[in-house]
């Protein structure tokens, strides 16, 4: 293992503590993210990533917002983006 792998390990919690107290402030109601980013080229999150923000945010009473402006509609193979990731969008069933 090199300090590169160490990096990303320490980044992940980094996220998930930040996520966390974020949904936690009483004035945060929502949290949106796009399940793949393709502006920039195409960025897929970490492994996990978007179920455990999704998690953190029922857990909090924080609504999830999966942004499928560009993945949706079965542009990536499913309906939308998040179900590759068993992210369940409650308005989606």
């Amino acid at each position: 293992m090199n300090d590169d792998d160490d990096d990303s390990d320490d980044d992940d919690d980094d996220d998930d503590i930040c996520s966390q107290k974020a949904t936690q402030d009483p004035l945060v109601c929502s949290f949106m993210v796009e399940p793949i980013q393709g502006e920039a080229g195409v960025v897929v999150p970490d492994h996990g990533y978007l179920k455990g923000v999704r998690e953190i945010c029922t857990k909090n009473n924080v609504l999830f917002i999966a942004d499928e402006v560009q993945t949706g509609l079965g542009r990536t193979g499913r309906l939308v983006a998040a179900s590759h990731f068993s992210v369940l969008l409650k308005h989606m069933h």
